[in-house]
């Protein structure tokens, strides 16, 4: 049996077997074919695909491509065109839209909904809120890399996965396979917004949904009526609290969004929902830093973990407990 290395012919050779092998890599997931999408710049790229897991709450960019077509000169340029708009509130409407059909035409709207633990007739809604609150991933599937791929993707500001995806020929006909058996050759993870979006995703859910009212400021309409804004702190081990800051100007856009909430989200222990007037208050005697100018850049809030869930006071101001209004993350 003659069994050789070969090279592709084409990157569409490449993308072609990696598409018909796509649950290989993204599990359960649903694959919508590349469209053009849109910086909010109005720049264009069009990339070769999209895949959604529900179950795992994740969703990629995919982007096929050979080595050999240079990574600065080729492969850097329409990859950060995509990360940038797939960040666009427009493209994501696009997403959205095209996403929701698919989910139709193959008739997969029980099992998304299923997933996405909501009712057909809400799905609509749904796909929206999961694409705004969850971020996308980079998928690069490749034949191969090398150091200036590898650093270009460590610079990326999201989590990106590369593929590495091989050709050989046995007996004359082409034959293909994962040499990292089917697990990216290397992962880079972003500054931890993947694990936020999906865990505000899961609160939004325990609320009973909401309606997103701007994905810019973190602000949706619960099922009650609400406006809440939403902000995730990791905890922080060395100082024992969850950390928020809020940024004065997106505090005053929250309030003319009608903000009446926000929701303080405590890694994946839970959440607290503070009507607007208490964090007023907390702000009059907050922590703060200050820009040049002796403006406020942040107001810092600071939570203590459960069980007492505590505002914790600056300098004379007394501390806050806020128990009452904890509620665990299910």
């Amino acid at each position: 049996m003659a069994i050789t290395d070969a090279e592709f012919d084409s990157e569409s050779e490449l993308q072609t077997w990696a598409f018909a092998n796509s649950g290989t890599f993204f599990g359960n997931s649903i694959l919508l074919p590349g469209f053009r999408i849109t910086t909010a710049a109005g720049k264009h790229g069009v990339p070769d695909g999209f895949a959604f897991n529900f179950d795992q709450r994740a969703w990629w960019v995919i982007e096929c491509d050979l080595l050999k077509h240079g990574v600065w000169t080729h492969i850097a340029e329409q990859v950060t065109r995509f990360v940038v708009a797939a960040r666009n509130p427009a493209t994501l409407r696009q997403v959205r839209d095209k996403l929701f059909e698919t989910v139709l035409d193959s008739n997969k709207q029980d099992a998304i909904a299923k997933a996405l633990r909501t009712n057909t007739t809400r799905l609509l809604q749904q796909l929206e809120l999961f694409l705004e609150s969850v971020p996308p991933s980079l998928a690069v599937l490749i034949d191969e890399t090398d150091q200036d791929l590898l650093d270009f993707c460590d610079a990326l500001d999201i989590t990106t996965e590369i593929y590495r995806i091989k050709k050989f020929v046995v007996n004359g006909q082409a034959e293909y396979y994962s040499p990292d058996k089917d697990q990216p050759a290397v992962t880079f993870e972003s500054t931890g917004e993947g694990k936020e979006g999906s865990t505000v995703f899961e609160v939004i859910e325990q609320l009973g949904g909401a309606e997103v009212v701007s994905s810019r400021n973190k602000c949706f309409k619960l099922k009650d009526g609400r406006i809440a804004k939403i902000q995730y702190s990791k905890f922080h081990e060395k100082q024992q609290v969850y950390w928020y800051g809020i940024n004065p100007s997106s505090y005053s856009q929250a309030k003319a969004l009608g903000c009446t909430d926000f929701i303080f989200v405590m890694g994946d222990e839970g959440f607290v929902t503070l009507p607007l007037p208490t964090v007023d208050e907390y702000t009059k005697t907050a922590y703060v830093t200050k820009e040049a100018d002796n403006s406020v850049r942040h107001y810092h809030v600071y939570i203590s973990p459960p069980p007492d869930v505590t505002l914790k006071g600056h300098a004379n101001a007394p501390d806050v407990n806020v128990a009452s209004a904890f509620q665990i993350l299910s």
